[in-house]
C-alpha cells in the first residue's frame, strides 16, 4: 500500500504509524483506521456509519465514540496557531479529509526516535520482521483468543515496544431455577461466583459476571443479542437438566464469536453435583465444582493450570449454604433482601470464623448499602473492618477488594490512604488505572489524569461507554473539556452517567437536550441521588428557583441523616446552589466538600457552573485551603504539583 504525506505529516498504512517530520507519533488503533479510512476517501464525505463499520465492524457502540476518534484526530494533526483543520466536519452526513495529500510508493523513511513524539503506533497487525516472532508466539499459547493481543512494533531497532492489552469479554448468563427451591439456587451460585473467579484469576479477560445482567433489558434466550449488548467474545449459558433428592444435573454451553460475526457453539456436556448435606459431600462438590470449571477455562485457553489462590473453603456445610444463600439473596440489589444476607453471613462468621468468603460477602454487602440503598456511612467503616478480616485471613489474595476499598477511602476522606493502595497501578489493567485516577482526581491531578484516560482508552476504547456501565470519565468534565466528556459517556439509561451529560449539556448552552437527558433520569430513577439531582438541575434550567432550592435542601437533609461524607457529591450541591443564585450555601457546602477530602482546586477556578461565588475572598480562601493539601499530596507521593494561578491566591 502505497505512502500518504501531507502538511508535515506521513502516514504509512504497511506500517501502522504516523511520522511528523520523522518523528512517530502515538495513537490509538481506532485513531489509525479512522484517518486512514477518511485519507482514502478524501475525495467525498465520509459518513459515520462507514466508520462504525470499518472500524468496529459491526459491534454496537454509541455514536459519541465517532466523535472521541475525530476530536482525537483533530489534536494529533491541527496547529492552534494555523487555526486551519485537516478534518471538516459535514452536518447530518459525516466527514471529510480536506488537506493535500500527495501518495506515492512506499519510501524507507528515517524515524527521529530523539524526539518526545517517538513513540511507536498500537497495532494488532504484525510487520515483516515480527512474522517469525509472532507464529512462535501463537504456537506457545494455542488460544483462541489470541488475536486479541495488540502489539506495537517498529522497524527501528532503537523504537521502544510497548504491549496494549485488549481484554476479551466473557458474559456468564444467569442460570434460571425454580422459584422457591433454595437448594437449587445455592448450587448454581456457588458454581457462577466459582467460574467468573477463576476466569479472571487465570485469564486475561474481563467477566462480565450474571448479576451485572439481571437488571437489564437484554434478552438471556438471545445470544446475538447479549454478544451485541456486552460485545462479548465469549458466553457461557447454562440450564438445569434434572434434579433429583441428591444432586442437580447442569448443562453447560460455550459460545465463541469467530472473525465473520457468527457465534460457534462448544457443547460442555452435562455436570452433576451433590447437595452439600456434610462434610464428604461438600468436598465432593469443591472436587465437582472444580473439574467444571476447568473444562470451561480450558477451551477458552487450552492447556492452562487453574490457579486455586489458596484454600479458603470452609468445612461446616452449614456455614457453606448461609454464605451461598446470602449471596443469591443479594442478587437483586434489594435493600430489604441485602439487610437479610447480612444476618445471614454473621451467623456463618459464626460457624466458621476462618471462613473467607463469608467476610468478602460482608465486605461487598456494606458497600453496596451505602451506594445503593443509601445507608449510613458507618457501613463504610464495617466494610474496611472486613478488609482488614480478609487481609490478615488471605494476604494479597483478593486483589479485586482493594478497587472497593480505596472508593471506600476516597469518599471517606482518606484520599492519600487510598493513593497509597492504588498508586503502583498495573499500566496494562485499564481497572487498576482507574482506581489510581479516582484519588488523583479528588486530590485535583486532572492533567495527569487526562494521561491515565488516554492509557485506558488505548488498552480498553469502550472502557467508559459500555454496558454494564461501572466507571465515568468526570475528569473530562472538569477540565472543561466538554466534547470529550460527552463522547466517552455510556449511552442514555444509567442515571450517573446522565445527570453528568445533562450538566454538560447545560453548562454549553444545549439547554434542550439538557432537560430532555434529565427528564428521562427523573422518569426512571426518581427517588435515588442522580434522580433528585436531576430533578434540580431541571427546576434551574426552567428558572423556578424556589422549588430548585427545595429539592436542593432535601437532598442535603438526606445526606446529613444518613451522614454521607462523598466530597465530590458535596460538590455537586456546590453547583446546584451558585446556579440557582444561593451563594452563601454554595460557599458552605463548598467548605465542607473541601474538609470532606474533595480539592481539585484547579476545576474549583474554572468551572462556569460556580462563576456566582468565584470572586469572592470567602471562595479564595477555600482555594487556598485545596491548594495547600494539593500541594502536600504531591510532596509526599513525588507528584508534579497542578498550581495555578497561585499569585492570585496569596
Amino acid at each position: 500500500m502505497n505512502v500518504f504525506e501531507f502538511t508535515s505529516f506521513i502516514v504509512e498504512p504497511n506500517e501502522f504509524r504516523i511520522l511528523k517530520r520523522g518523528h512517530m507519533i502515538k495513537v490509538e488503533l481506532q485513531v489509525f483506521e479512522a484517518l486512514l479510512l477518511l485519507i482514502e476517501k478524501r475525495h467525498r464525505v465520509v459518513t459515520k456509519d462507514e466508520l462504525l463499520e470499518k472500524i468496529w465492524q459491526g459491534r454496537i457502540v454509541s455514536n459519541h465514540v465517532i466523535t472521541r476518534i475525530i476530536y482525537q484526530l483533530r489534536k494529533i494533526l491541527d496547529s492552534k496557531k494555523e487555526g486551519n483543520s485537516h478534518i471538516r466536519t459535514v452536518r447530518g452526513k459525516g466527514y471529510q479529509f480536506v488537506a493535500e495529500v500527495t501518495e506515492t510508493a512506499k519510501l524507507k523513511t528515517v524515524v527521529n526516535s530523539g524526539d518526545s513524539f517517538s513513540v511507536s503506533v498500537m497495532s494488532p497487525w504484525i510487520t515483516y520482521k515480527s512474522i517469525l516472532a509472532f507464529f512462535s508466539l501463537a504456537l506457545i499459547s494455542l488460544v483462541l483468543i489470541g488475536h486479541y493481543a495488540l502489539q506495537s512494533f517498529s522497524s527501528d531497532v532503537t523504537s521502544s515496544r510497548l504491549n496494549a492489552v485488549i481484554y476479551p469479554v466473557v458474559s456468564v448468563l444467569p442460570i434460571e431455577v425454580e422459584v422457591g427451591n433454595e437448594e437449587m439456587s445455592i448450587l448454581v451460585q456457588s458454581l457462577i461466583d466459582y467460574l467468573t473467579h477463576q476466569l479472571t484469576v487465570n485469564l486475561n479477560v474481563k467477566v462480565i459476571h450474571p448479576d451485572s445482567l439481571v437488571n437489564t433489558n437484554i434478552q438471556m434466550s438471545n445470544i446475538w443479542d447479549i454478544q451485541q449488548a456486552t460485545r462479548s467474545d465469549f458466553i457461557i449459558q447454562g440450564f438445569v437438566e434434572s434434579v433429583t433428592e441428591e444432586s442437580i444435573k447442569l448443562h453447560l454451553r460455550l459460545y465463541k464469536k469467530t472473525a465473520t460475526g457468527e457465534m460457534l457453539l462448544f457443547p460442555l456436556g452435562a455436570f452433576e453435583f451433590p447437595y452439600p448435606k456434610n462434610i464428604k459431600v461438600l468436598n465432593d462438590l469443591y472436587k465437582q465444582r472444580k473439574v467444571t470449571v476447568r473444562s470451561v477455562v480450558n477451551i477458552i485457553k487450552p492447556g492452562i493450570i487453574i490457579n486455586n489462590e489458596g484454600d479458603f473453603e470452609t468445612d461446616d456445610p452449614a456455614a457453606y449454604r448461609l454464605v451461598i444463600s446470602a449471596h443469591h439473596m443479594s442478587r437483586s440489589d434489594d435493600c430489604k433482601d441485602m439487610q437479610r444476607a447480612e444476618q445471614l453471613l454473621l451467623r456463618a462468621i459464626e460457624k466458621d470464623n476462618e471462613f473467607v468468603y463469608a467476610y468478602l460477602q460482608l465486605f461487598t454487602n456494606y458497600y453496596k448499602r451505602v451506594w445503593i440503598c443509601g445507608k449510613s456511612t458507618d457501613f463504610h467503616q464495617k466494610g474496611l473492618a472486613m478488609a482488614e478480616a480478609i487481609d490478615r485471613l488471605a494476604p494479597g489474595i483478593y486483589k479485586a477488594m482493594s478497587s472497593r476499598r480505596s472508593t471506600i477511602l476516597v469518599e471517606s476522606n482518606q484520599v492519600e490512604q487510598a493513593y497509597e493502595l492504588t498508586g503502583n497501578a498495573d499500566l496494562n489493567n485499564p481497572h487498576t488505572i482507574y482506581d489510581k485516577s479516582y484519588s488523583l482526581r479528588y486530590a485535583g491531578f486532572l492533567d495527569a489524569n487526562s494521561q491515565n484516560l488516554d492509557r485506558i482508552l488505548q488498552l480498553d476504547p469502550f472502557f467508559f461507554n459500555e454496558k454494564p456501565i461501572q466507571h465515568a470519565p468526570n475528569t473530562m468534565l472538569y477540565l472543561n473539556r466538554f466534547e470529550e466528556h460527552l463522547a466517552l459517556l455510556a449511552e442514555p439509561g444509567n442515571s450517573y452517567h446522565d445527570y453528568f451529560r445533562g450538566l454538560n449539556l447545560y453548562l454549553t448552552n444545549k439547554t434542550d437536550q439538557a432537560a430532555s437527558v434529565l427528564q428521562g433520569v427523573v422518569m426512571r430513577t426518581p427517588d435515588d441521588l442522580f434522580g433528585q439531582f436531576s430533578q434540580a438541575l431541571l427546576h434551574v434550567i426552567n428558572n423556578d428557583g424556589p422549588n430548585a432550592l427545595k429539592t436542593i435542601d432535601s437532598i442535603v437533609l438526606l445526606r446529613q441523616k444518613n451522614k454521607h461524607t462523598d466530597g465530590e457529591m458535596t460538590y455537586k450541591l456546590v453547583q446546584l446552589y451558585a446556579l440557582v443564585g444561593a451563594k452563601e450555601q454554595a460557599l458552605t457546602h463548598l467548605q465542607k466538600a473541601v474538609d470532606q477530602g474533595f480539592f481539585p482546586m484547579n476545576y474549583f477556578l474554572n468551572d462556569p457552573a460556580i462563576k456566582a461565588i468565584q470572586n469572592t475572598p470567602q471562595f479564595l480562601n477555600i482555594v487556598k485551603q485545596a491548594t495547600s493539601r494539593h500541594e502536600s499530596f504531591a510532596k509526599k507521593f513525588g507528584l508534579r504539583s497542578e498550581t495555578m494561578v497561585v499569585s492570585t491566591l496569596k
